[in-house]
């Protein structure tokens, strides 16, 4: 595959403003760009790798950098690349951040920000952003920036430092150029690792300390064994120290052991004194039962006569419930009397309050009622006439206004009737002078005038002689029959105009009879501005609101006067309705006192007669025996109580002398001492039973934990071992020349760059020198070696360094190796294929022979499909080169053009 330029268009790119550039005038072969300094001749290759990459050749401007100085404000800095890439046509165009300009030419404070597009060979648009875009253009061409400006763009300067350039220097580059960081990436991460598992290791060793230092030894003897140990950690004697660790853990075992056996043998025996406490406990709590249930019945004797006492008051209590009833009844029919009285005497209280009221209501109810009877009506009347009043001022506010617009249009009739009489009386006038000098012209000295009769006709200033006369009249003729055309017209209108005043001054003699018969109607006293005025001096404008005020003043009146009557006629009824019932309610009270009397002198007969039959002396007697059903029900509660109490004690009186029948009460003391002393014995082995369990546990985990970890570690070793050497291999530690694995990689790179120059530099210098790649044993052994570049002249056959070439021959051995990396770049890219190369300065410093001789090689590089331009101000060139791109530098920015010889 292979890609070649078609043009490039630049616009407020650099020292161009508006230029294209069309590549396919020359497809293949050598050509030169020739041009002033600074005319923008590297510009052309800057606004390539720019629209491809959005980066200048050099990588010293930005896109921002480069907008024109040329471009007037709000002009657009824009690069257009169109490449052919193996048969497919592509379209880029990119353009920078730069400032946003408003149609005035004032600049914003915004920016349009980096825009990219690209055109696809299908015509459409690649659909991404600017990232997007740039990768899909490095995946068509398959390099970046850095590749293609060293394949395509040999800057000016800068393969020159790539010959002269350090060991480090070298390195840098072709860490970029070729991507050799991966071989960096792969020391560091070995070397990382490497400090990694060394680091593990120590963490393996620090852990077997700590896990073995976990261990307890019960036994002295191998307690203190094991403190003699200064570490616990040994590479050489492992084997002991696990065996001492081991035998530990056995003991710790064997110990806890002998401590559970103990614990089990006095958990028995103490359990067989607590049930022989147990036993004792039981008996001696029979006992002292008894002797509390025999107190507790000295207790009820003790309470027996407050009991009989309590009986008695229950009994009292019990009748006098059956007396409550009537008394009950009593109290009732008593209240309810009372009650009634209460109510006759509020009733009383009523009327003679609320009479006075009532007749004073009574007369504003009839006050009010001969008011609506007489004084509504009259103002209901009035309402009618001002209504109607209004009705008709409606109708003379319109005729008013129909006689304003109708006198108004009167006026201008008139003014247009004057004007038209006016203009006919003017034009009549002129055809009258007209007819005279007509006649004038027809008079003949000694013949009689046939207006006057005179024969003598005095001469004027303005008379002719008689051919002028004959024009003059032909001319007056003309002239008159206009005026007599347009003295039609004018008399037509002046009628028309006669006729449409008439029409008006009719009309407004119609309005004004209107206006009379309804003056006629009007009353004086009603609207005097109306009846006493011609129409002209009406005032109406304060009557709708003055008739409006009437209406509304008039209306309140008579709602006011209805509201009150109404209020009046509704209190008026409601007093009514609520003394008939005040008087209902009296009579019914009344006749209820009368059966409540009757019904008080019942209950208490019936009272009386209770209190004989349940056996109370007196009234007096019957209150003091009163209780509620609470207190009945206690009473009762209690005395139920006590006779339980009783019951209860005297059998289990009985029961407790039959189980202690032939038993004494045990002493305890002595068995409660030694429970108290077995279970402190006990208590202390289940703590030594806890801390040796613990122990020995803790013993056995830590002793396989440590058995683990040195087992893992002997893994770790083998591993670290190998990392090691593998660091030490790809850091360049295993020789004083310190050679590294990308350092390594890149000297193949280097070793092929180099033969690729050769080729090419030998045949420049008529086999002069060549160059070479420095030995592994004549490097230094301190600082970045490895990439050094040495000259071996093949006349003297001795080898010296770059560097004592003179300038002519740096240039072509730069040119050589630029050359050859150019080749290296494009063959380790596969099948990338750049056919255009750019090559800037340099051919100043050379001599006739050596040009002729790189040229002669670039013609062989340009052979076949190959394009390669020369930037160069050398004028020999110019005859050697025989296709040229010419840049011209001028006020307005510069333009380029072919010149093919």
């Amino acid at each position: 595959m292979s890609m070649k330029p078609i043009y490039i268009e630049m616009k407020a790119f650099g020292s161009y403003r508006d230029e294209k550039i069309d590549f396919t005038v020359k497809s293949q072969g050598l050509f030169l760009i020739t041009g002033d300094t600074g005319a923008g001749k590297t510009t052309i290759f800057d606004a390539i790798c720019y629209a491809l990459y959005g980066e200048t050749s050099g990588g010293k401007r930005s896109g921002e950098m480069m907008c024109s100085q040329f471009a007037k404000p709000g002009e657009k800095t824009e690069v257009r690349f169109c490449f052919d890439y193996d048969g497919r046509k592509y379209l880029v165009t990119r353009s920078p951040d730069q400032p946003k300009w408003n149609k005035k030419g004032e600049r914003l404070k915004t920016t349009t920000g980096t825009k990219v597009s690209l055109i696809l060979p299908d015509g459409t648009e690649f659909a991404g952003k600017t990232k997007e875009t740039n990768e899909k253009i490095q995946q068509i061409i398959g390099l970046g920036c850095n590749q293609f400006t060293q394949i395509a763009m040999l800057a000016q300067g800068d393969f020159i430092k790539l010959l002269h350039a350090t060991s480090e220097e070298r390195k840098e580059i072709f860490a970029r150029i070729f991507d050799t960081s991966i071989y960096e990436q792969i020391q560091r991460e070995l070397a990382l690792e490497a400090k990694s598992v060394y680091g593990k290791l120590i963490g393996n060793r620090e852990d077997i300390m700590k896990e073995l230092g976990r261990i307890q030894a019960v036994d002295a003897v191998l307690d203190e064994q094991w403190n003699d140990l200064e570490v616990l950690f040994s590479e050489t004697h492992r084997d002991e120290l696990l065996a001492l660790a081991k035998r530990i853990c056995e003991d710790s075992n064997k110990q806890l052991g002998q401590v559970e056996n103990d614990k089990e043998n006095v958990g028995k025996t103490l359990e067989k004194i607590s049930a022989q406490i147990e036993a004792g406990t039981n008996i001696n709590r029979l006992f002292e039962e008894l002797e509390r249930h025999h107190k507790k019945a000295e207790q009820l004797s003790v309470q027996k006569e407050t009991v009989d006492v309590m009986r008695l008051k229950l009994d009292a209590g019990r009748r006098a419930m059956v007396v409550d009833k009537d008394a009950k009844i009593v109290t009732e029919r008593r209240k309810e009397s009372a009650d009634c009285k209460q109510r006759l005497e509020q009733l009383k209280q009523w009327f003679e309050e609320n009479v006075p009221k009532m007749e004073q209501i009574e007369n504003d109810y009839r006050s009010l009622g001969k008011q609506l009877e007489t004084e509504v009506p009259v103002l209901e009347e009035k309402v009618r006439v001002r209504k109607e009043g209004l009705i008709r001022l409606q109708e003379i506010q319109k005729l008013q206004a129909e006689f304003m617009a109708c006198q108004g249009k009167l006026q201008e009739a008139e003014t247009l009737l004057q004007q038209s009489e006016q203009e006919y009386e003017k034009i009549h006038a002129q055809i009258m002078d007209n007819q005279a000098l007509q006649l004038r012209l027809t008079l003949v000295e000694g013949e009689p005038c046939p207006v006057c009769g005179n024969v003598h006709h005095p001469v004027m200033e303005h008379d002719v002689d008689h051919d002028q006369k004959s024009d003059r009249m032909g001319s007056a003729d003309a002239v008159f029959e206009t005026m007599v055309e347009q003295e039609r017209r004018l008399q037509s209108k002046r009628e028309q105009d006669q006729k449409q005043v008439v029409q008006l001054q009719q009309k407004l003699a119609g309005i004004q009879g209107k206006w009379e018969a309804l003056q006629s109607q009007l009353h004086d006293d009603e609207m005097p501005t109306v009846s006493q005025r011609t129409i002209q001096d009406a005032v109406l404008q304060d009557i709708p609101d003055q008739f409006q005020n009437d209406l509304n003043e008039w209306q309140a009146r008579i709602a006011q006067i209805k509201q009150k009557a109404a209020a009046a006629e509704k209190k008026h009824e409601k007093f009514a309705r609520e003394k008939q019932e005040r008087e209902g309610e009296r009579k019914a009270e009344t006749a209820h006192l009368e059966r409540c009397v009757e019904a008080v002198t019942r209950a208490e007969t019936a009272y009386t007669q209770s209190l004989t039959e349940q056996d109370f002396e007196n009234e007096e007697a019957y209150q003091n025996a009163r209780m509620d059903k609470q207190q009945l029900d206690a009473f009762q509660q209690q005395i139920n109580e006590y006779e339980q109490a009783c019951k209860l004690t005297e059998e289990r009186v009985r029961d407790l002398e039959q189980q202690t029948k032939d038993k004494k009460p045990i002493e305890l003391q002595q068995l409660l001492q030694q429970r108290e002393e077995l279970g402190r014995r006990q208590k202390s082995l289940e703590a030594q039973v806890k801390e040796l369990y613990h122990v020995a546990k803790e013993n056995e985990r830590a002793y396989e934990a440590g058995t683990k970890l040195y087992e893992k570690r002997d893994s770790m070793k083998r591993h670290a071992e190998i990392l090691a050497n593998l660091d030490n291999t790809a850091n360049g530690r295993i020789s004083k020349r310190h050679v590294n694995f990308q350092t390594y990689i890149q000297r193949r790179y280097f070793a092929q760059i180099i033969d690729r120059a050769n080729q090419r530099l030998v045949r420049m210098t008529n086999h002069q020198f060549e160059l070479r790649c420095r030995d592994l044993e004549h490097l230094r052994t301190v600082g970045q070696v490895g990439l050094d570049l040495d000259v071996y002249s093949i006349v003297n056959d001795q080898v010296r360094d770059v560097k004592t070439l003179s300038g002519g021959e740096s240039f072509v051995a730069a040119l050589a190796m630029a050359l050859g990396m150019a080749d290296m770049i494009q063959d380790s890219r596969g099948s990338v294929h750049i056919d255009t190369m750019f090559i800037d300065e340099g051919f100043g410093a050379l001599s006739e022979e050596t040009r002729n001789q790189a040229i002669a090689v670039l013609n062989e590089l340009s052979g076949g499909k190959r394009l390669v331009g020369i930037i160069s101000h050398v004028s020999e060139l110019k005859a050697q080169v025989g296709t040229k791109l010419v840049v011209t530098r001028t006020d307005k920015g510069s333009h380029a053009h072919w010149e093919m010889d």
